[in-house]
């Protein structure tokens, strides 16, 4: 496993524990972790427009309330599916397998 997909998924571990044991700084830690990851998706290249992490961000204040916790789900929920995605894509499209 590549170190920075470790990076990539801290944040929404630690946001989605804070979020369901009800420990406010510790989500927003975790939010504050999954915007620094997309910053620098978007800093370095490797992403060029974040067409869906926006997606998931609007999708996502239609089921939480107030409209900021839902943008911060939205992005946590992205974060978490992009992670996910470093660890399972390289298994099925591994060479010589």
């Amino acid at each position: 496993m590549n170190p920075f997909t470790a990076f990539t998924l801290f944040g929404p571990i630690i946001a989605l524990l804070g979020f369901y044991v009800g420990v406010d700084v510790m989500f927003w830690v975790g939010v504050v972790v999954c915007a620094v990851n997309l910053f620098m998706n978007l800093a370095s290249g490797a992403m060029r427009f974040p067409f869906l992490p926006l997606v998931f961000a609007w999708l996502a204040t239609f089921f939480w309330s107030p409209w900021t916790l839902g943008v911060a789900m939205g992005l946590v929920l992205w974060t978490l599916f992009e992670g996910v995605l470093e660890i399972v894509w390289p298994l099925f499209h591994s060479k010589g397998r």
